[in-house]
């Protein structure tokens, strides 16, 4: 009886624990951001899911591979026609300087940004941008755009 009080504790701990959400920062330091232009430039990324304000449109990306290099490049290889589009790619950290005018004061907010130019065709324009990183991971990379006509989602994921 004795152990009790303790089981039942590590039952709520855990319980706790695994029932919290998980979160992703995305750095803004410097050393940070070399070592996240490696992790995209790691390896070949496709398209696991991409939507323009909440339309599936991710079967229209099906056939593309994404290669982003260290040296900024980024080339896109279609494995149903065998295409092969050529553009830019890279991280940068957005600072945006927000003044209150009713007690003027100044907020700065940082924003993960990854601008990609990829030109081609229709679907190479639909990733051309800037896009708000939102999860970078070994595996994972997901982006967000948003104007006042639209939002955009992509979510990349390592071609093993």
């Amino acid at each position: 009886m004795k152990n009790t009080p303790c089981i039942t504790l590590l039952i709520v701990v855990t319980i706790s624990v695994s029932c919290q959400k998980e979160t992703q920062h995305i750095s803004d330091s410097p050393e940070d951001l070399v070592k996240q232009n490696a992790v995209v430039a790691a390896g070949t990324w496709k398209v696991s899911y991409f939507s323009e304000s909440g339309k599936d449109l991710t079967s229209d990306f099906s056939t593309y591979l994404f290669k982003f290099e260290s040296d900024g490049s980024a080339a896109v290889h279609s494995t149903g026609i065998g295409v092969l589009y050529f553009g830019m790619w890279n991280l940068l950290k957005v600072i945006n300087n927000h003044e209150f005018t009713s007690d003027k004061h100044t907020v700065e907010s940082v924003n993960n940004m990854m601008l990609i130019t990829l030109p081609g065709n229709f679907h190479m324009d639909e990733m051309s941008g800037n896009w708000g990183i939102t999860r970078l991971t070994d595996s994972e990379l997901w982006l967000t755009a948003e104007s006042q006509n639209f939002t955009k989602e992509i979510h990349f994921t390592i071609n093993l």
